[in-house]
């Protein structure tokens, strides 16, 4: 391993703190120690014939090449280095169970004050089944395009587009609220009226010549 390969450029990664590898000649060059010791990276080699240490490796490693084997038909046209990023991201952000709804990043983070909400404001959350807003909820986290909410039956990972801010009835000015909530009333019953006489079954009328 070269001092290029581990400075390629990526929107997703940052400088580690650590860097464990096994006791391999491409690990122990002087040129990547210097790499290290130039960017703050404690490098930790693991115990020589060490099954412990192996396995978790090995098991990451496995990890990753499944992620690279499934997208590949869809990343087959890009490069190494995108692919590569795309499988960790999907492994560190969209990696979640029934057992644990959070993705490894949001545990990763979990105790990290720097990267925690302060103030967890009110929303309203879409739910999926039932296409109606639920709430108010305390809000997590965001990001670009995710949110995640704190539900009465935990934490809820959901698109950022179902969530709205949460306005209890009389704040702000009763005028524009009224306003903005009877022009979208009126534009949701002229669309259910549309969709109701488009599925009419109007009956074919033969007139007499």
């Amino acid at each position: 391993m070269s001092s290029n390969t581990l400075s390629t450029p990526s929107p997703s990664w940052v400088v580690p703190k650590e860097l464990k590898t096994n006791n391999g000649l491409a690990y122990k060059s002087r040129e990547l120690c210097r790499f290290l010791q130039q960017w703050g990276v404690e490098h930790k080699t693991g115990i020589p014939h060490s099954p412990t240490g192996q396995a978790m490796v090995e098991r990451t490693h496995s990890t990753i090449k499944r992620v690279l084997h499934q997208q590949q038909r869809v990343l087959k046209t890009e490069t190494p280095a995108v692919r590569l990023a795309r499988a960790l991201f999907t492994i560190n952000f969209l990696n979640c169970s029934f057992e644990s709804l959070n993705p490894p990043i949001a545990r990763h983070f979990r105790e990290s004050s720097s990267y925690s909400i302060k103030e967890k404001p009110p929303v309203m959350v879409r739910d999926p089944g039932t296409g109606r807003a639920e709430g108010p909820h305390d809000l997590v986290t965001w990001g670009r395009g995710y949110a995640c909410a704190s539900t009465p039956t935990g934490p809820r990972w959901i698109p950022s587009k179902w969530v709205r801010p949460y306005v209890p009835k009389g704040s702000g000015s009763k005028k524009v609220i009224s306003t903005q909530v009877a022009e979208a009333a009126w534009r949701r019953k002229r669309k259910q009226r549309q969709h109701h006489w488009a599925e009419l079954p109007f009956p074919y009328c033969s007139y007499p010549e």
